[in-house]
């Protein structure tokens, strides 16, 4: 599978990241191949009604650090670092019912509205990465917009998923799924 990947990723100016949430080592391989070709990697992801964009550079803190994700980790639990790794301040849990999220079924629910938030989103990051105006949002640095809710929140994560306030989120997830 890397062999395959390579002559894809070479090439490129940067990286998007458009592979499914539940396709967590595809997602681990192509970011440490990226990295290894010093390709930026950028991704959005729809939760509920909101969008959230993520940025790793080859420079950066790296995908598996800022998630806190280690191979031979269990599905369910990097799929729930992956969950409160993308959205540290889980706006969209005010309105969302926990109920429709199932990650053993690889189900959550997600909007059309949603998915055109992150297309904006990663669209002008990708143009600030290949016209260089500006650094790029990346990782510690989050951002979400929820349209339902009205707001944007932008923040750093320093340790990633390894912080404090970040574990006890994770056990919070655990509980609730």
């Amino acid at each position: 599978v890397q062999t395959c990947a390579l002559p894809i990723l070479r090439d490129a100016d940067v990286v998007l990241d458009a592979i499914d949430v539940f396709a967590q080592p595809a997602r681990l391989l192509m970011y440490q191949t990226a990295r290894r070709l010093g390709k930026p990697v950028i991704f959005g992801a729809p939760l509920g009604l909101s969008g959230t964009l993520g940025v790793f550079t080859p420079d950066g803190m790296r995908y598996e650090d800022y998630f806190d994700i280690h191979e031979g980790m269990p599905p369910f639990e990097i799929m729930m670092r992956f969950i409160v790794g993308l959205a540290p301040e889980g706006k969209h849990w005010t309105y969302m019912d926990a109920r429709n999220v199932e990650p053993e079924a690889q189900a959550g629910p997600s909007s059309a509205a949603a998915i055109s938030l992150i297309t904006g989103m990663v669209c002008t990051e990708v143009l600030v990465a290949l016209l260089k105006r500006r650094p790029l949002m990346a990782a510690p640095q989050y951002s979400q917009f929820d349209a339902y809710l009205g707001e944007y929140r932008r923040g750093r994560l320093r340790w990633g998923n390894r912080g404090p306030i970040q574990r006890i989120k994770l056990w919070l997830a655990r509980k609730k799924f």
